[in-house]
């Protein structure tokens, strides 16, 4: 009977240092694995601030964009405004020269005014009708223009749009990547838990 529990006595100390072993090994394994996921999670968190910095660098430098391009297109529509008023200058002026020419061709025909007079009328006419087309020409180009700028400006804002949204994502991560790293940060439970296993099977 002696040897019988002596064998069995010998038996449960085994099985103990083998329980205290093991549990000294996950007190061990979990330490590295806790260090390890918070030097991950604090390195997601830094890079997720960073994207956060980048992207709102980002932002600001689209919103100059979209600002200059608006500031643009006024610029540009005054232009419009402008040559249009050119416009109308020289239709009138083109008017009164032809006034004049035809005046000048019937004076002429009477014999009234000389052949210089009635060829500076003509010459003065023609200036005139070429100054309306070269105006209307210009009204066309500022017109082309401020299309082209409105483009520009839409595509501007729209790539504002995208780089507000990916500034709310990388904020987004950010929140995500804080979660991560208070969750490695209370792993020092699952270390407490791992060395009450360790008293505990040293009591046994």
């Amino acid at each position: 009977d002696y040897e019988n529990r002596l064998a069995q006595a010998k038996a449960q100390l085994q099985a103990a240092q083998a329980r205290q072993k093991a549990a000294q090994m996950n007190v061990a394994l979990t330490r590295a694995t806790t260090s390890a996921s918070v030097q991950q999670a604090a390195a997601g968190l830094n890079q997720a601030r960073s994207n956060v910095q980048s992207r709102e660098a980002q932002l600001s430098a689209y919103n100059n964009q979209v600002a200059k391009a608006q500031a643009q297109v006024t610029t540009q529509i005054s232009n419009v405004a402008q040559t249009r008023a050119q416009l109308t200058a020289a239709e009138a002026e083109a008017a009164r020269a032809q006034a004049d020419a035809q005046r000048y061709q019937q004076l002429f025909a009477k014999d009234e005014v000389s052949r210089q007079q009635f060829d500076t009328a003509q010459a003065a006419a023609r200036s005139s009708a070429a100054k309306v087309e070269a105006a209307r020409a210009a009204v066309t180009s500022a017109q082309s223009l401020v299309a082209e700028l409105q483009a520009s400006e839409r595509a501007a804002k729209e790539t504002l749009r995208q780089a507000q949204s990916q500034v709310g994502e990388s904020q987004a991560m950010v929140g995500e990547a804080a979660g991560k790293l208070a969750e490695a940060n209370s792993a020092p439970q699952q270390i407490a838990v791992s060395r009450a296993q360790v008293d505990t099977a040293s009591a046994d």
